[in-house]
């Protein structure tokens, strides 16, 4: 209902909220996993909670002096010991790239765009479909405030253009350059800029060439000379009609 700006990014909570959830679900997964080695049974009949507490610790030191000196836990015949494997649960690789995608789509960026990773036909894409609707916009903005409507109608416009060429690999922009040699479309300056190059004085003036001419005009073109008309029979050389 905002053109300019906008409704908010009310849409796009859900993402965000899977993309904090998965990221949190994953360090919670990873921490868990680290701290949880197995499960320790003491075979001693009716012991209190205290016992219990102190033979779990005295195991634990053991673990991990294991741990730092060879590996081999100790236990005597009224303990038994079952590792246990904990194994973290997270969104895969396919399932995070699909949420956080739904975050690019929301902004009409592709994740190429984002990584500047794009392709040629991409980022034209890209341009056309996310940055040339908002100049357009601009253009018609500045144009109302700007304008009268007597001066509108006499055709002033206000128009934000950008070069996209100039996003163009080097082999589109040779091609152009060679499209326009001769049709005088491009300044010399303009066409110093697709090659990288400044301007130099003089450059704005466009060259057209003159290698083409009407056909029956290459005579003159060549040397000068007016061609003459062909003689087909019914006059003299003279102009007297036969």
């Amino acid at each position: 209902s905002r053109d300019v700006a906008g409704d908010g990014n009310q849409p796009l909570y859900g993402t965000l909220d899977m993309l904090k959830a998965a990221d949190s679900g994953l360090l919670q997964a990873v921490t868990v996993a680290n701290k949880i080695r197995g499960l320790l049974k003491q075979k001693k009949a009716m012991l209190d909670p205290t016992d219990v507490t102190k033979s779990t610790n005295d195991f634990v030191s053991r673990f991990n002096y294991a741990s730092e000196h060879g590996g081999v836990v100790g236990v005597d015949s009224m303990e038994d010991f079952t590792p246990i494997s904990v194994t973290p649960w997270s969104a895969n690789a396919l399932q995070m790239r699909d949420i956080r995608e739904g975050a690019l789509r929301y902004f009409r960026t592709p994740n190429a765009i984002l990584m500047s990773d794009y392709t040629e036909s991409q980022g034209q894409a890209w341009f056309e479909s996310k940055i040339e609707p908002i100049l357009i916009q601009a253009g018609q903005a500045f144009t109302n405030v700007a304008f009268t409507k007597r001066e509108y109608d006499v055709g002033n416009r206000i128009i934000f253009s950008h070069a996209s060429v100039m996003s163009a690999n080097l082999a589109t922009r040779i091609q152009l350059l060679n499209a326009t040699r001769e049709s005088g479309e491009l300044t010399l300056n303009e066409r110093r800029e697709l090659g990288g190059y400044p301007p130099v004085e003089g450059g704005d003036e466009r060259q057209v060439s003159l290698n083409y001419v009407k056909a029956k005009d290459q005579t003159k073109y060549q040397t000068g000379e007016t061609p003459k008309e062909e003689n087909d029979g019914q006059n003299e050389p003279d102009g007297t009609v036969v």
